[in-house]
């Protein structure tokens, strides 16, 4: 495998570096990409975490594997991007300091925009090595996913993933958001899911361990692991509708419901109180259903997305 100007033979173990752009101080940016080839051939698999870089859970889990040697296949090729936004992930934020998305600007420009450039080094230079693709993320904020798995049916296998993943939910999206590495990996035919879990400058244990065993599942279906079945603890609920309940008032958000939990139409979800004890509303769930993300800020708008309810 000829990979970022160097061989990667099969056996072999390689740390590079991907030159993507530089500071105003010429200080060069590096995305760091690890490689793990075994001797027996196989399919190649693409792991990516902190594509926003104040999504702190999706690069534990890499960095737990590589750490633990577990992402080492006995088939195949594991390339695994821990950290692809580097620049927000130095400041903790989602995005660049233009306030341009990287996971809206994907194929990408070479010519473009910083997140631009970063997009097309990814796209041209790692991506077409990759037969199989799993991009980890959080909710956003205060936006804290249940550990979730997403995919669209634009590819058949991305079933068969999102299955073997086997996170404690799977959301079949409709739609794919424009400029999505997901979107772009779909035109391309390149199977994708992508996994969801926690909230962003956080790292939570459950969510790191789902993480772990799912990408770990993944391997084992695609044959990289010897003689071994993906590990099952349950059955993952597969959603394919979701609606948010938002805040009809202003106020401090008393929730009384858990994450993950199953909800019927009218079951009560949370209170939102007057700050000076003038009042307390009532949020009743608009649906039946199962609860898969919720909005820990403590004080909230009107209008603000509270809870994310999805339903078979």
């Amino acid at each position: 495998m000829e990979i970022l100007n160097s061989e990667v033979n099969p056996g072999e173990s390689a740390y590079l570096e991907m030159d993507v752009a530089s500071l105003y101080t010429r200080t060069k940016i590096n995305v760091p990409v690890i490689i793990e080839r075994a001797k027996r051939p196989g399919p190649t698999l693409l792991l990516t975490g902190g594509i926003h870089g104040d999504e702190i859970n999706g690069i534990e889990i890499l960095r737990r594997m590589l750490f633990n040697k577990s992402v080492r296949p006995v088939k195949g090729t594991v390339i695994v991007l821990p950290i692809v936004n580097v620049m927000a992930f130095l400041n903790l934020n989602r995005k660049f300091a233009d306030g341009r998305d990287l996971n809206r600007s994907f194929p990408g420009n070479k010519n473009g925009s910083l997140a631009s450039k970063v997009a097309n080094s990814v796209s041209t230079r790692i991506v077409p090595h990759a037969d199989y693709v799993v991009d980890l993320h959080t909710g956003s904020e205060e936006r804290f996913n249940f550990p979730q798995v997403r995919y669209d049916e634009q590819h058949p296998e991305n079933a068969d993933l999102a299955s073997a993943f086997n996170a404690p939910f799977t959301i079949i999206a409709g739609s794919q958001r424009a400029g999505s590495l997901r979107r772009m990996l779909g035109k391309k035919g390149t199977p994708v899911i992508v996994f969801e879990g926690g909230k962003s400058k956080n790292i939570n244990e459950q969510v790191v361990d789902t993480g772990i065993r799912g990408v770990r599942n993944v391997m084992r279906h695609l044959g990289m692991l010897n003689g071994e079945e993906p590990e099952r603890r349950r059955r993952s609920r597969v959603l394919r509708e979701t609606k948010w309940v938002r805040a009809r008032n202003s106020g401090m958000l008393q929730r009384t419901i858990r994450n993950g939990a199953k909800v019927a139409k009218g079951d009560l979800l949370a209170y939102i109180n007057g700050p000076y004890g003038q009042f307390q509303k009532k949020v009743k769930s608009t649906m039946d259903g199962y609860v898969f993300c919720v909005n820990e800020a403590p004080v909230i708008y009107k209008g603000d997305g509270l809870f994310n309810i999805g339903a078979g």
